[in-house]
């Protein structure tokens, strides 16, 4: 796996853990409002920290998915082997068209110097 792959599973990894933080932090939040004596200011500072870390997670993950968009359609970043592997496709793709209308041509003067 290259540098560049590497970086972006790290990414996504790191978003994991932010989704598993801000989960942590609502429940905590909800253990605090099952207390009889409810400290609102604990509720106030989870709820402020579920909330923030939920919204990086959000940024974070729409960032990898401009990302995967990018390199899928072509756009590929720098580093990407992946524009290069679809160029090579698309040259085969046409040469391969290209040797049909070949062996076409050459069947349709074959049949004409019959």
């Amino acid at each position: 796996m290259d540098s560049v792959n590497k970086t972006q599973l790290q990414k996504l990894y790191n978003i994991e853990e932010e989704l598993a933080n801000s989960l942590t932090s609502a429940g905590l939040v909800l253990k605090e409002l099952s207390k009889d004596k409810i400290n609102h200011k604990t509720v106030e500072g989870l709820a402020h920290q579920f909330s923030s870390q939920l919204e990086r997670a959000g940024n974070d993950l729409a960032q990898q998915l401009a990302h995967l968009a990018r390199v899928t359609t072509a756009h590929c970043p720098e580093g990407s082997a992946y524009s290069h592997k679809k160029d090579i496709q698309m040259a085969k793709s046409r040469l391969e068209h290209a040797r049909n209308g070949l062996q076409k041509f050459e069947s349709a003067l074959n049949k004409k110097a019959d």
